[in-house]
Protein backbone atom coordinates (compact mmCIF):
# COMPACT_ATOMS: atom_id res chain seq x y z
CA UNK A 1 0.00 0.00 0.00
CA UNK A 2 0.84 3.57 -0.67
CA UNK A 3 1.39 6.12 1.96
CA UNK A 4 -2.91 7.25 0.81
CA UNK A 5 -4.09 3.79 0.99
CA UNK A 6 -2.50 3.61 4.33
CA UNK A 7 -4.03 6.50 5.96
CA UNK A 8 -7.27 5.52 4.81
CA UNK A 9 -6.59 1.97 6.12
CA UNK A 10 -5.42 3.42 9.59
CA UNK A 11 -8.66 5.70 9.51
CA UNK A 12 -10.93 2.81 8.86
CA UNK A 13 -9.49 0.50 12.01
CA UNK A 14 -9.55 3.36 14.25
CA UNK A 15 -13.09 4.21 13.19
CA UNK A 16 -13.72 0.29 13.95
CA UNK A 17 -11.92 1.15 17.14
CA UNK A 18 -9.27 -1.43 16.36
CA UNK A 19 -6.32 -0.15 17.36
CA UNK A 20 -4.76 -3.81 17.25
CA UNK A 21 -5.20 -3.53 13.35
CA UNK A 22 -4.68 0.55 13.74
CA UNK A 23 -1.21 -0.49 14.88
CA UNK A 24 -0.43 -2.74 11.88
CA UNK A 25 0.04 0.72 9.92
CA UNK A 26 3.08 1.76 12.29
CA UNK A 27 6.64 1.02 12.55
CA UNK A 28 7.89 -0.34 15.63
CA UNK A 29 10.20 2.66 16.05
CA UNK A 30 7.13 5.00 14.88
CA UNK A 31 7.78 8.65 16.94
CA UNK A 32 4.75 10.57 17.92
CA UNK A 33 4.94 14.41 18.50
CA UNK A 34 2.25 15.89 19.62
CA UNK A 35 3.03 19.66 19.33
CA UNK A 36 0.07 21.47 21.22
CA UNK A 37 -0.40 18.75 24.46
CA UNK A 38 3.53 18.38 24.71
CA UNK A 39 3.22 14.79 24.24
CA UNK A 40 6.35 13.26 22.62
CA UNK A 41 6.76 9.67 22.61
CA UNK A 42 9.40 6.63 20.93
CA UNK A 43 7.99 3.34 19.86
CA UNK A 44 5.07 1.96 18.89
CA UNK A 45 4.81 0.16 22.46
CA UNK A 46 4.66 3.41 24.22
CA UNK A 47 2.50 5.27 21.48
CA UNK A 48 -0.14 2.41 22.01
CA UNK A 49 -0.03 2.68 25.76
CA UNK A 50 -0.46 6.11 25.55
CA UNK A 51 -3.63 5.71 23.00
CA UNK A 52 -5.05 2.95 25.61
CA UNK A 53 -4.88 5.65 28.11
CA UNK A 54 -7.11 8.21 25.47
CA UNK A 55 -9.38 5.15 24.31
CA UNK A 56 -10.46 4.56 28.07
CA UNK A 57 -11.25 8.16 28.92
CA UNK A 58 -12.68 8.87 26.02
CA UNK A 59 -13.93 5.14 24.74
CA UNK A 60 -15.76 7.16 21.79
CA UNK A 61 -13.55 8.90 20.44
CA UNK A 62 -13.35 8.86 16.15
CA UNK A 63 -10.67 10.44 13.63
CA UNK A 64 -12.35 11.09 10.52
CA UNK A 65 -9.85 12.26 7.56
CA UNK A 66 -11.03 15.08 5.73
CA UNK A 67 -8.20 15.81 3.33
CA UNK A 68 -4.86 13.89 2.98
CA UNK A 69 -2.16 14.76 0.57
CA UNK A 70 1.34 13.06 0.14
CA UNK A 71 4.54 14.27 -0.98
CA UNK A 72 7.55 12.47 -1.52
CA UNK A 73 7.72 9.96 1.60
CA UNK A 74 5.45 12.68 3.54
CA UNK A 75 1.68 12.84 4.35
CA UNK A 76 -0.50 15.75 5.56
CA UNK A 77 -3.76 14.51 6.99
CA UNK A 78 -6.24 16.91 7.97
CA UNK A 79 -9.37 15.26 10.13
CA UNK A 80 -11.25 16.02 12.34
CA UNK A 81 -11.18 14.28 15.80
CA UNK A 82 -14.04 13.90 18.47
CA UNK A 83 -14.89 12.27 21.70
CA UNK A 84 -17.01 12.41 25.13
CA UNK A 85 -15.17 12.39 28.42
CA UNK A 86 -16.40 9.39 30.51
CA UNK A 87 -13.11 8.88 32.58
CA UNK A 88 -10.09 11.31 33.97
CA UNK A 89 -7.67 12.13 31.72
CA UNK A 90 -4.21 13.46 32.50
CA UNK A 91 -5.50 14.88 35.90
CA UNK A 92 -8.70 16.51 34.86
CA UNK A 93 -11.86 15.12 35.86
CA UNK A 94 -14.34 13.38 33.38
CA UNK A 95 -17.03 15.93 32.16
CA UNK A 96 -19.26 13.91 30.27
CA UNK A 97 -19.01 16.58 27.78
CA UNK A 98 -17.86 16.01 23.96
CA UNK A 99 -15.27 18.17 21.67
CA UNK A 100 -15.44 18.41 18.00
CA UNK A 101 -11.66 19.64 17.20
CA UNK A 102 -10.32 20.13 13.58
CA UNK A 103 -6.79 18.74 13.48
CA UNK A 104 -3.48 18.36 11.44
CA UNK A 105 -0.72 16.02 11.25
CA UNK A 106 2.24 15.32 9.24
CA UNK A 107 3.33 11.63 8.98
CA UNK A 108 6.46 10.30 7.35
CA UNK A 109 6.15 6.79 5.42
CA UNK A 110 8.55 4.21 4.83
CA UNK A 111 8.62 0.31 3.76
CA UNK A 112 4.89 0.48 3.91
CA UNK A 113 4.63 1.92 7.53
CA UNK A 114 4.46 5.11 8.95
CA UNK A 115 7.54 5.86 10.78
CA UNK A 116 6.47 9.85 13.05
CA UNK A 117 3.89 11.94 13.30
CA UNK A 118 4.12 15.29 14.10
CA UNK A 119 0.42 16.45 15.06
CA UNK A 120 -0.91 19.81 15.73
CA UNK A 121 -4.41 21.14 17.38
CA UNK A 122 -6.17 23.72 18.94
CA UNK A 123 -6.01 22.29 23.00
CA UNK A 124 -7.79 25.61 23.95
CA UNK A 125 -10.85 24.53 22.32
CA UNK A 126 -11.04 21.19 23.03
CA UNK A 127 -10.61 21.67 26.98
CA UNK A 128 -13.11 25.16 26.50
CA UNK A 129 -15.53 22.39 24.96
CA UNK A 130 -14.85 19.54 27.94
CA UNK A 131 -15.55 22.10 30.60
CA UNK A 132 -12.06 22.48 31.67
CA UNK A 133 -11.08 26.01 30.88
CA UNK A 134 -14.33 28.88 30.88
CA UNK A 135 -15.70 30.22 27.74
CA UNK A 136 -14.40 33.13 25.71
CA UNK A 137 -16.41 36.45 26.26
Amino acid sequence: MDALETIHAFEEACKAGDLDKADTYLADTYELDSVASGVHLKGKVAVRAFMDTVMDAFPDLKFEGKNAIVSGNKLVWEYVMSGTQKKEFRGMPATGKSFSLRCCAILEFEGGLFTKETSYMDMATMMRQLGHLPPWG
